[in-house]
């Protein structure tokens, strides 16, 4: 095909150096973490892992949901899992965060929702506190 393979190029988009603490301290606080994400699966549980969303040896896969899985589960489920710990919700929509946070209040939790882009508004503006960066 006359094609050579010169190489192959890994870009990584690490959090910050603090996050990790932010993170720790919430956990001494009793503040549970739910991670909202548009990422891979895969993606979103290396970054929950690298910052302490996920404690050594937490059953990742048990704490970690699609958008779509999530919300085919039965109500109860989903209730019961919302007021567990840390989760990790993956190639979300703007819809399912919203969804999320609204369930997250009608629970009686205290949202914060942290934020980058215009599609994150609706989310910012149901959550108790809404963080634009």
């Amino acid at each position: 095909s006359g094609l050579t393979f010169l190489g192959l190029v890994g870009i990584r988009d690490p959090p910050r150096p603090s996050v990790g603490g932010a993170i720790s301290a919430c956990r001494a606080a009793g503040i549970r973490v739910i991670m909202i994400t548009g990422d891979s699966k895969e993606t979103a549980q290396a970054v929950a892992k690298d910052v302490g969303i996920f404690a050594p040896g937490d059953p990742l896969e048990a704490w970690t949901f699609t958008g779509k899985a999530f919300f085919a589960l039965p109500d109860g489920q989903q209730t019961a899992l919302l007021r567990s710990g840390n989760l990790v919700f993956c190639r979300a929509e703007p819809a399912d965060k919203q969804r999320l946070v609204r369930m997250l209040n009608r629970l009686g939790e205290v949202t914060a929702m942290t934020g980058d882009g215009v599609n994150d508004a609706p989310a910012l503006r149901q959550a108790a506190i809404g963080i634009a960066m």
